[in-house]
């Protein structure tokens, strides 16, 4: 069992390190836009807190997020290529 959910996550993970480069692409903002900002605005954030996104894909809820997070967060994917997509996000995001 151990062996095959091994396997099943080494195969996920190669999918989403080779659509991470057009992930956006094919996920448009106008597409998410409406739901993602309600559920952000659900969360109730404050600016003292902090917010585990899991998994952060290309890192679409960074926008939304920024307002409240004041450079706090964790962000965790299991794909390297997502994880480099969000964290070129996360420095736009934040640049002074």
């Amino acid at each position: 069992m151990i062996k095959n959910d091994l396997y099943r996550q080494t195969k996920a993970t190669a999918h989403y390190d080779k659509i991470s480069r057009v992930y956006d692409v094919f996920s448009h903002r106008a597409y998410y836009h409406k739901a993602r900002l309600r559920a952000v605005n659900e969360l109730r954030l404050k600016e003292e807190k902090s917010v585990l996104n899991v998994p952060v894909g290309t890192g679409q809820n960074i926008e939304y997020l920024q307002y409240y997070l004041k450079n706090t967060g964790v962000i965790v994917d299991i794909s390297k290529g997502m994880l480099e997509k969000a964290q070129d996000k996360i420095i736009k995001a934040f640049k002074p």
